[in-house]
């Protein structure tokens, strides 16, 4: 079972993993509902869910209130499992009057809708008077469902296997040539799911960032006594 919210929420998700949901609901990795629910998902990747009906990965049925999604991954999920084609959206549906979602710096592609019953709907949908935001800086899968902006692009990321890349949680890194490299919008998010820093001016789309750099923290003393930290970097190859 996944995670679920509810009511008048406020939810934050940052670096986490939502791997191999399954169940025959909706939204097995995270169940959004509410009159006025607020979430905001930061360097976190969704893979390997899978639910019957709606929402391979996320679920966001709220009569109100704005979800966010920035710098996530979601890749390889499913839905309408059951091939009853009562079910859209692999990686994510929209549904009810009036819940607004922003999507920035992500990676969405890869995802499947077994039996789609709207054209196009392998990643993104929407059911009813929701919107979709894009801010920018994302990578969409090619006839997939996710309306893309002006700032936003279709290709291959070239996502490896998902697998233990540092850090507390497993991520999908990117190859060389991929297209979220250098692609996103570098922000106020320093630091990509594995606690990188994302420090070289042109950020990656999605939770991993390919060559980030870890950093330590150096104590300044005079006399004694401690008066800032400094930053060190180590470069990594990723």
């Amino acid at each position: 079972m996944g995670l679920e919210s509810g009511g008048s929420s406020m939810l934050r998700i940052n670096k986490c993993l939502f791997s191999n949901k399954s169940l025959d609901e909706d939204g097995r990795a995270l169940a959004i509902g509410g009159t006025d629910s607020k979430t905001t998902i930061t360097n976190t990747t969704f893979s390997g869910n899978q639910a019957d009906r709606h929402g391979g990965a996320i679920w966001i049925r709220a009569s109100a209130g704005k979800q966010n999604l920035r710098d996530v991954t979601i890749f390889n999920n499913l839905t309408d499992n059951d091939l009853d084609s009562d079910g859209d959206g692999g990686a994510l549906t929209v549904e009810q009057s009036e819940p607004t979602i922003s999507i920035s710096n992500s990676t969405i592609q890869g995802n499947d809708d077994k039996i789609p019953t709207q054209t196009d709907t392998n990643d993104c949908t929407k059911i009813g008077n929701a919107t979709y935001l894009y801010d920018g800086g994302n990578i969409f899968g090619s006839n997939t469902g996710c309306p893309v902006s002006l700032n936003d692009a279709t290709g291959d990321a070239l996502l490896v296997a998902l697998t233990n890349n540092g850090g507390s949680t497993e991520t999908y890194a990117l190859e060389s040539g991929g297209a979220a490299i250098d692609f996103a919008v570098c922000d106020s998010i320093i630091m990509d799911q594995r606690s990188l820093l994302r420090v070289d001016g042109q950020c990656d789309a999605g939770a991993y960032e390919l060559g980030a750099t870890s950093v330590h923290l150096i104590p300044a003393f005079q006399s004694g006594t401690l008066l800032f930290y400094t930053f060190s970097y180590l470069f990594l190859v990723a």
